[in-house]
C-alpha cells in the first residue's frame, strides 16, 4: 500500500566532518493529502457554478469569490477584490456580511438566509437569494463567513408578471373562470360574482354546469365539451341562470391549458354579458320590421294613389286627344284645348308628386344602359321647342365635336332634370333665349363626368334665394307660384337625382339678368361607341362653303360648330343684308356659296325675303336654301315650296337630321320646287305605320282610348281582354302574326306579368320574338325592373300620351307609313334589296365595300359568340352578340337581327339555358344573309 508521508532525514558527522549515519523523522500525509484534494475538487466545483460564491473576514473584506461571481458582478477572473467590495462601496454587500454590532441573529447561530439587491460594478441592481455561514474558532468567536447568492432576476419578473395578470383578471369587466380537466370550478374573479350572483367560495368545488338553465339542449354541451378536450378554442353564445334565477345571455370563450408535457389540466372560460345588446338588437330587429312594414305600406300606397289616379287621368287624356281630332266648332275646341292644357298641369303635378315621394321612401333607383348623348339631348330640346317657340324664345343646344357620344347611365333621369331646368328657364324668361351647353369636365378609362348649363335671358334670382329654390315646396318668390303655377318640387327633385349621378346642382344669377344653372353628373363609357355621325361619300362636304343667316349668336356659333366638325367651311353673318352681301362679294370672287342655312325670323328683313332676294337674282339663284324655324306658322311650307326652298327645318337643330337633310338636298339638287324636304315635329311622327298591334287591356275606356288612337295612325289593332285571351291569340298566329304587343299589367284571370313570362316560353320553341311594351297605371320603383325581368322589352306609365306611345312603336317596329309594307311570312327567303340600296343612297360601290367587309368579319364574330356560349361567358356573348347585330343592322333583315337580338339579351340577363338553340338558329338566319349579299353584291357588279 502506498502511503504518501513527509520526511526530515539528519546526517550524522565526525569531527573530522565525515558522515557516520543518518536519522530520519516520517510522518503519513494521507489525510493531508485527501484534504487538498477534497479542497482542489470544491474549487474546482465552486469555479463551475454560476452562483456567487464568496468568503469574507469579519470586516466584510472579501478573502475569495469565484468566476460566476465575479462574472455577475463585472469583476475580472484575477482581480483583487479585497479593496473593492467592503462597507464603503458596496453598503448593501456590507451589511449582509459585516459580523459586528447588528449581525443577525441568526447569523450569530450560524447561519442565514433571504433575499437581497446586489450593486453590480456598473452600478445596476441584481436581485438575488442568499446563504451565509459564520464559521468560528472553537471559543465560538466568528472567524470569517462564506456566502452563496443566486441571480433571481428572471424569477423576479415572472413574480412581476404573474402579479400583474392576477391583478388583472381580479379587476377584469369580463367574468373568469378557471375549471379543471373535468370542469371542475377552480377560481373565479369578482366579475363572475357580479354577473352569477354566485360568490367565490359558493362556485369553487362546483361543476360549472352550475350556471346551465337548460335553454341549451344536450347536443349543444356534447359539441362544446369535445371541442375543448380536442384542446381546441371553442366560442359561442349561450343562455345561462343567475344565482336568483334570472337569465341573461352571455359571448363565452373557453380555451384549455396544458402541463409542460402537454397534457391538459385547465381550462380557462372568459365570459361577456351581451343580455342588453341583445335585447337592444331585438328591439332594433322589431322596429327595423315596423319600418320596412311602414314604407312597404307607404310603397303600396303611392302605388295605389299612382293607379288611381293615373287610371281616370289616361281616360281624359286620351279622350281629349280624341277630340281634338274631330271637327269642333271654335268654342269646343276652346273649351277641350283648356282641358288638355289642365290636364298636363295636372299630370306634371301628379308626377312631381309622386317622384319626390319615391325619393324620400328611398324606392327610385338610377338605371345603368347604353344610351345616345347627343340624340339624347337633342330629342329633349326638341320636346322643349315648341314652349320656347310659343314664347318667341330662341332655343338652342350646344354639344361640342369632342364631347363622348355612347355613355352608361340612366338617360330618363337626366332627360328629367334637364327638362325642369329648361322649363323652368322658358318659363321665367319673357324675350331673349335659353341655352342647353355640355362640356367634359374630367374623363378616366371608363367614367366621364359631365358639366350641364342652362343659360337664360329671364328675370332671375336675388342672391338671399339661391339656396331655398333647392328645397320641396319652395319658390323663390311666394308670387311666383301664383304667377308661374308649378308646385315647387322640382328643383328639390332634380337636385336629388343630380346627387344620385355623384353631381352637385348650383345656380348663378342675377335679378332682371337672368340664370344659369349647372349641374355635374357621372357617366360609363361605352367601349366602342362612335362619336358622331359619319357623311355619306356620295356628297362630299370637306372644304364645302356655308353662309349660316341668324341674327341670335348662339344659334350661329352652335351651326358653325355642326358644320365644322365635318370639315365644312361656315360663313356666320346675322342679318339679311349682311347676307345678300356675303353671296354677292362670294359670287364676284368666283367662289359662290352652295348653301345657305336660313333663319326665318330675323328682324328688318326675314328669312323669307332673303330667299326671294335670292331667287330673284339669276346670279345667286344657284345656292340650295335650307330655312330653319322657331315657329312655323301657316303658309310657311307652302311659301318655301314657292321661293325653292330645298329644306325646312325646326329648331332646336338636330346634328343628326341636319347631316341627314343637307346630304339629301346636295345630292338631289335638281328637285323640283314641290318637293321640298319638310322636317316637322308631326312628319317624324307620321313616317312609321301600318304596324300589327295586339292590344291586352281589360279596362273598357283604356280599350277604346288605346284603339282610336293606334287605328287614326293607321295601324291594325286586335284587342285581348286579359293575358290568357293574349296568349291564345299569339298562338294562333304561332307568335308571327303581330309586330307589337301593348300590354296592361294587372288584370284578371292571367295578369301582364304572367302572359308575358308565358310568351317568351312558348317563343323559346320557334325562335322568334315579339316586343312587348308594359302598360300600368303603377309607377312606382322595381315595377320598370318587374316587367322587364318577366320579358317585356319596355315599360309606359298611364296615363298614355299618344306622342310617347307613338315614339315607342317607331323605335320598336319601325314600318314606315307611307310605304307599309304587306304583313311578313313567317320566314322569308330573300333581303329587301330595294331598301338595302336606299340605305346606301343607292351607292352600289360603297354597298359592295360593307358587304365584302360584312362577309369577312361574320365568321369572326360567329365564332366569339360560339365560344362565349361554350365558356359561359354571358358578358362576353353580349358584347359579341351586339357587335354582329350592328352589323346586321346595316342589312334590313329582321331575322337576323331578332336573332343577334335574342342572344344579346341572354348574355345580359345572364341566362344561358336556351343559348346553344339560339345560335343555331342564329347561324341558320346568318347563314341565309351570308348567300342573299353574296348574290346581290354579284348582281351590283353586272
Amino acid at each position: 500500500r502506498e502511503i504518501p508521508v513527509s520526511q526530515v532525514i539528519l546526517s550524522h558527522k565526525s569531527p573530522d566532518g565525515t558522515v557516520q549515519f543518518y536519522s530520519a523523522i516520517i510522518r503519513d500525509n494521507t489525510e493531508r493529502k485527501l484534504a487538498e484534494t477534497e479542497k482542489a475538487r470544491l474549487t474546482s466545483i465552486l469555479e463551475a457554478t454560476t452562483d456567487l460564491v464568496a468568503i469574507a473576514d469579519v470586516s466584510g473584506k472579501v478573502l475569495y469569490m469565484n468566476r460566476g461571481g465575479r462574472k455577475l458582478l463585472g469583476f475580472g477572473e484575477n482581480e483583487d477584490l479585497s479593496d473593492k467590495i467592503n462597507m464603503d462601496t458596496h453598503p448593501a454587500w456590507a451589511a449582509q456580511l459585516v459580523l459586528n454590532e447588528g449581525i443577525p441573529t441568526a447569523l450569530r447561530d450560524g447561519s442565514w438566509s433571504g433575499e437581497t439587491v446586489l450593486i453590480s460594478r456598473d452600478g445596476r441592481e441584481i436581485p438575488v437569494s442568499q446563504l451565509i455561514l459564520s464559521h468560528k474558532s472553537p471559543d465560538g468567536t466568528v472567524q470569517f463567513t462564506s456566502t452563496i447568492m443566486r441571480d433571481i432576476t428572471e424569477r423576479k419578473r415572472t413574480e412581476e408578471q404573474n402579479r400583474l395578470q392576477a391583478v388583472a383578471l381580479e379587476n377584469a369587466a369580463n367574468a373568469i373562470v378557471m375549471t379543471d380537466s373535468e370542469g371542475t370550478i377552480l377560481w373565479v374573479n369578482p366579475a363572475f360574482t357580479l354577473l352569477t350572483g354566485y360568490g367565490a367560495e359558493e362556485a369553487i368545488g362546483k361543476h360549472a354546469r352550475l350556471l346551465q338553465s337548460g335553454r341549451q339542449n344536450s347536443e349543444f354541451y356534447a359539441n362544446l365539451w369535445q371541442t375543448i378536450k380536442r384542446g381546441q378554442i371553442w366560442r359561442g353564445e349561450l343562455i345561462n341562470r343567475r344565482k336568483d334565477g334570472s337569465l341573461y345571455t352571455e359571448e363565452m370563450t373557453i380555451a384549455p391549458i396544458r402541463d409542460q408535457q402537454g397534457a391538459i389540466t385547465r381550462f380557462v372560460a372568459i365570459k361577456q354579458d351581451i343580455t342588453a345588446s341583445k335585447q337592444a338588437e331585438q328591439a332594433l330587429r322589431k322596429a327595423k320590421e315596423a319600418a320596412e312594414a311602414g314604407s312597404q305600406a307607404k310603397s303600396e300606397f303611392l302605388a295605389n294613389m299612382s293607379h288611381e289616379i293615373r287610371t281616370p287621368m289616361n281616360a281624359i287624356v286620351g279622350m281629349t286627344e280624341l277630340a281634338l281630332d274631330t271637327e269642333l266648332t271654335r268654342e269646343q275646341r276652346e273649351y277641350l284645348t283648356t282641358v288638355r292644357s289642365s290636364t298636363d298641369s295636372l299630370l306634371s303635378v301628379i308626377n312631381d308628386i309622386l317622384d319626390f315621394s319615391k325619393i324620400e321612401a328611398g324606392k327610385l333607383e338610377m338605371d345603368r344602359i347604353d344610351f345616345p348623348l347627343r340624340e339624347t339631348l337633342e330629342d329633349i330640346m326638341r320636346t322643349m321647342a315648341l314652349r320656347a317657340h310659343e314664347k318667341g324664345l330662341e332655343l338652342a343646344c350646344r354639344i361640342p365635336p369632342e364631347m363622348p357620344e355612347g355613355l352608361i347611365g340612366d338617360p330618363g333621369r337626366l332627360r328629367q332634370v334637364i327638362v325642369n331646368l329648361t322649363g323652368n328657364a322658358v318659363k321665367f324668361t319673357a324675350q331673349g333665349e335659353v341655352v342647353l351647353n355640355v362640356e367634359v369636365e374630367s374623363q378616366t378609362g371608363n367614367d366621364v363626368c359631365l358639366h350641364f348649363t342652362v343659360k337664360d335671358t329671364g328675370i332671375g334670382i336675388p342672391a338671399e334665394k339661391q339656396g331655398s329654390i333647392f328645397e320641396a315646396f319652395t319658390q323663390a318668390d311666394s308670387s311666383t307660384t301664383r304667377q308661374y303655377g308649378g308646385t315647387g318640387l322640382g328643383l328639390a327633385i332634380a337636385c336629388r337625382l343630380v346627387r344620385m349621378m355623384q353631381g352637385d346642382l348650383w345656380v348663378e344669377s342675377e335679378p332682371g339678368k337672368g340664370s344659369t344653372f349647372h349641374f355635374t353628373a357621372h357617366f360609363g363609357l361605352q367601349v366602342g361607341a362612335r362619336t358622331e355621325p359619319v357623311p355619306q361619300e356620295s356628297v362630299n362636304l370637306i372644304d364645302l362653303p356655308v353662309l349660316v343667316v341668324d341674327d341670335n349668336a348662339t344659334n350661329g356659333r352652335i351651326l358653325e360648330e355642326m358644320l365644322a366638325r365635318w370639315k365644312m367651311r361656315p360663313t356666320a353673318v346675322n342679318s339679311g343684308p349682311l347676307a345678300l352681301a356675303a353671296l354677292a362679294q362670294a359670287r364676284e370672287a368666283g367662289a359662290p356659296f352652295p348653301l345657305v342655312l336660313l333663319d326665318v325670323h330675323m328682324p328688318g328683313m326675314d328669312g323669307f325675303a332673303v330667299a326671294e332676294r335670292i331667287k330673284q337674282d339669276p346670279l345667286l339663284s344657284g345656292a340650295t336654301i335650307m330655312m330653319f324655324t322657331s315657329a312655323s306658322r301657316p303658309g310657311d311650307i307652302v311659301r318655301s315650296r314657292r321661293l325653292g326652298v330645298a329644306a325646312y327645318l325646326i329648331k332646336p337643330i338636330r346634328l343628326g337630321e341636319l347631316l341627314e337633310t343637307m346630304l339629301s338636298v346636295l345630292g338631289n339638287r335638281a328637285c323640283k320646287a314641290d318637293q321640298v324636304r319638310v322636317a316637322t315635329r308631326r312628319s317624324r311622327n307620321d313616317r312609321r305605320r301600318g304596324v300589327r298591334i295586339l292590344l291586352v287591356e281589360d279596362n273598357p275606356v283604356n280599350q277604346v282610348v288605346a284603339l282610336r288612337l293606334l287605328e287614326k295612325q293607321g295601324h291594325r289593332v286586335l284587342v285581348a281582354g286579359n293575358g290568357r285571351e293574349a296568349l291564345l291569340a299569339l298562338k294562333k298566329t304561332a307568335f308571327q302574326g303581330f309586330d307589337l304587343v301593348l300590354m296592361d299589367v294587372q288584370m284578371p284571370e292571367m295578369d301582364g306579368l304572367e302572359a308575358t313570362r308565358a310568351i317568351r316560353e312558348e317563343e323559346k320553341a320557334t325562335g322568334s320574338h315579339v316586343p312587348i311594351v308594359a302598360m300600368t297605371a303603377h309607377a312606382m320603383q322595381g315595377d320598370r325592373e318587374s316587367c322587364l325581368a318577366a320579358g317585356m322589352d319596355d315599360y309606359l306609365s298611364k296615363p298614355i300620351r299618344a306622342q310617347d306611345l307613338f315614339v315607342l312603336i317607331e323605335s320598336l317596329v319601325g314600318v314606315s307609313a307611307a310605304n307599309a309594307p304587306e304583313p311578313r311570312p313567317p320566314k322569308r327567303d330573300v333581303i329587301d334589296e330595294k331598301k338595302i340600296l336606299s340605305f346606301f343612297e343607292g351607292d352600289m360601290e360603297l354597298l359592295r365595300e360593307i358587304v365584302a367587309l360584312f362577309l369577312a368579319e361574320c365568321p369572326r364574330q360567329l365564332s366569339g359568340i360560339q365560344e362565349a356560349i361554350v365558356r359561359g361567358d354571358a358578358a362576353g356573348l353580349e358584347r359579341a352578340a351586339h357587335a354582329l347585330k350592328g352589323s346586321v343592322s346595316n342589312f334590313a333583315d329582321p331575322d337576323a337581327f331578332q336573332a343577334t337580338q335574342r342572344l344579346e339579351k341572354m348574355g345580359r340577363e345572364q341566362d344561358l339555358s336556351q343559348a346553344e338553340g339560339a345560335y343555331a338558329a342564329l347561324e341558320k338566319e346568318i347563314l341565309r344573309l351570308q348567300k342573299a349579299l353574296a348574290d346581290l353584291s354579284k348582281e351590283c357588279v353586272s
